[in-house]
């Protein structure tokens, strides 16, 4: 029923948000209408390439490598509702990661953010994102916490890249 009910809703989730979007774009002004029109389906597109990196790449090397952690005294004994936990738990944290992009240049755009304070603060940024893969890891082994970091990373940097071209259009639009 929970597979069900995810899948549907991420099948659905576009026409629920046209509904959405023809409510609320009758108050909105038109620059806040082109922002939003880009963002959404960019938010969709980031969402869907997470959860699918976590689907079919991650979780099928996490179950692996999991399932090889047996000994003579220990053999794992998988449930139907412990994977499938497993498995949502990963996809929305892969999902929600993927995210990052769009909040830093949402960020930048209304002038909370600079590139330089991403640049600067990498190291900082970087240990932070190590520490969070570490907490927000669904299960206690390293090769997701791993992959979990890299992708943030590589998201962080393209996360500069985007802020940076921002701050450069606010500047030439000054």
């Amino acid at each position: 029923m929970k597979v069900a009910v995810g899948i549907s809703f991420l099948i659905g989730l576009p026409f629920f948000l046209q509904q959405i979007w023809g409510f609320i774009s009758v108050g909105l002004q038109e620059k806040e209408k082109r922002y939003i029109r880009w963002v959404a389906p960019c938010s969709y597109v980031l969402f869907m390439a997470g959860a699918s990196l976590a689907a079919f790449v991650i979780f099928p090397k996490a179950v692996a490598f999991l399932l090889t952690l047996k000994s003579s005294a220990l053999q794992p004994m998988l449930s139907v509702e412990s994977y499938l936990d497993f498995f949502c738990l990963l996809t929305i944290a892969f999902g929600a990661l993927f995210q990052l992009p769009i909040v830093l240049h949402f960020l930048a755009k209304i002038g909370v953010l600079r590139s330089e304070f991403l640049e600067g603060n990498r190291r900082i940024c970087y240990a932070g994102i190590f520490l969070l893969a570490t907490i927000c890891n669904p299960v206690p082994e390293v090769f997701t916490q791993l992959l979990l970091a890299f992708c943030a990373i590589a998201l962080f940097e393209l996360s500069i890249l985007l802020v940076r071209k921002e701050i450069k259009r606010q500047n030439l639009s000054n």
